[in-house]
């Protein structure tokens, strides 16, 4: 008899028990939770085991001498046609990193592996319970005259000084600054932070027109960097509406706006990589490195019914100068700016990175033909049905399968899925 589910990032089955256990029991606690499955071999076939009380108290003895702190489990009998196998069911802990011979693990897939030096510092960090940007900054040695600038023409001050350092809680009173004090000053050496921004030529990413990365240096100015390029690549365009001639925008600044912000104050910082920033003549991409906070459903970020601070020390600075209305609005308000619209904002969660998806609201794809706009519309939703095609363009079951079809050929698409559940994908 075969075990109903495969080796996933959540699921591992044994055959018997072996020590690479208490790695993977590590690397649940760590992260998600999952389940170990003793008693099933690598083809899925469920051969047993004996002697299940004495294996778990000597897996419960294993784990109080090798794994700290201790990790939360249970343990499950199940029995299969006359076989019975042990699960241990591992809860994501809350105090983490969870060390198995003072080493952490995660899961890549169906393997475990050893975090790196980034991924303990920012386990570590979340088991204590600090954000990144209230840790101590590595580089002390900061000034602020962009922060200042802001200040002054948004709040009226006359200069920046300690005082207000310590209100914004940049420093503390043993003048140490922390992250969010190195991110807003002008000499930010932190690897992470930065915007790198692409002009693409057309709809693909086959060819560019420019690229320019923002980097060292306060996320204020980074901002100002890539909204001025925003500006020179999606200019307002005159439209004629009756007698009069009207700006129209091609994108909504203001979404893209809420989009940038959200990233630089949202983004894990422990992650690697900048922020992403693909312009097209169809739709604006951000990419955001990290996965949603784990306090964060997809369907909380998207709907906006609740939101968690990254960072919220660097958050609350960019409250203050008035970059950010309200927390937890930006989804909402990225929606509305296209609610006149038949085009919609697009949010894709992975688990290592966000991106919003910004259509053009004024590509005209009408001279196109079919295969045109239908790949126009992966390029921005990034995945659909055959019936979502079918509907979106008014195409019979044969022609819409026909086009996918080469599109899958022409490795634009691929399908994954099977019967009633396959779904195309924008590679």
């Amino acid at each position: 008899m075969k075990y109903s589910d495969k080796e996933s990032n959540i699921l591992e089955l044994k055959r018997e028990y072996s020590n690479s256990i208490l790695k993977t029991i590590s690397a649940f606690s760590n992260y998600d939770g999952g389940k170990i499955v003793i008693g099933v071999d690598d083809d899925r076939n469920i051969v047993g085991i004996d002697n299940i009380k004495d294996l778990k108290i000597s897996i419960e003895n294993k784990i109080n001498n090798s794994i700290e702190p201790r990790p939360l489990i249970e343990f499950n009998e199940r029995r299969h046609n006359g076989f019975t196998v042990l699960e241990i069911v591992v809860i994501r802990g809350f105090f983490t990193p969870y060390l198995y011979n003072g080493k952490a693990y995660m899961r890549m897939d169906t393997s475990t592996v050893q975090v790196d030096h980034h991924e303990f510092v920012r386990l570590a960090t979340e088991g204590r319970s600090y954000s990144y940007d209230e840790v101590n900054a590595s580089n002390q040695n900061l000034t602020f005259t962009t922060l200042e600038k802001n200040l002054i023409n948004r709040k009226n001050i006359e200069k920046l000084n300690k005082d207000i350092l310590i209100t914004l809680e940049l420093i503390n009173n043993d003048d140490i600054f922390n992250n969010a004090g190195e991110l807003l000053s002008d000499n930010n050496q932190i690897k992470s932070s930065g915007i790198d921004i692409i002009r693409f030529n057309g709809n693909d990413v086959s060819s560019y027109i420019n690229r320019h990365e923002s980097t060292k240096k306060s996320v204020l100015s980074q901002l100002e960097d890539v909204e001025n390029l925003f500006d020179k690549y999606y200019p307002h365009v005159e439209e004629i509406k009756g007698m009069y001639r009207e700006k129209v925008e091609q994108v909504p600044k203001s979404a893209f706006r809420e989009a940038i912000v959200n990233a630089l104050i949202h983004r894990d910082y422990h992650e690697r990589g900048q922020i992403q920033v693909s312009f097209f003549d169809n739709r604006v991409e951000i990419l955001s490195p990290g996965a949603l906070p784990k306090e964060i459903s997809e369907k909380d970020y998207i709907y906006g019914i609740r939101s968690v601070s990254r960072n919220p020390i660097l958050a609350n600075v960019f409250k203050i100068l008035a970059l950010i209305e309200k927390f937890g609005t930006g989804i909402k308000k990225m929606r509305d700016s296209y609610s006149n619209s038949h085009h919609n904002p697009v949010f894709l969660i992975e688990p290592k990175s966000v991106t919003v998806i910004l259509p053009n609201l004024l590509y005209d794809d009408s001279k196109f033909d079919d295969k045109s706009k239908i790949i126009n519309y992966f390029s921005i939703n990034k995945k659909a049905t055959r019936e979502d095609i079918e509907n979106k363009f008014k195409l019979n079951k044969t022609s819409a399968i026909n086009i996918l079809n080469e599109l899958i050929k022409e490795n634009i698409i691929r399908r994954e899925g099977e019967s009633i559940n396959i779904v195309y994908i924008y590679n």
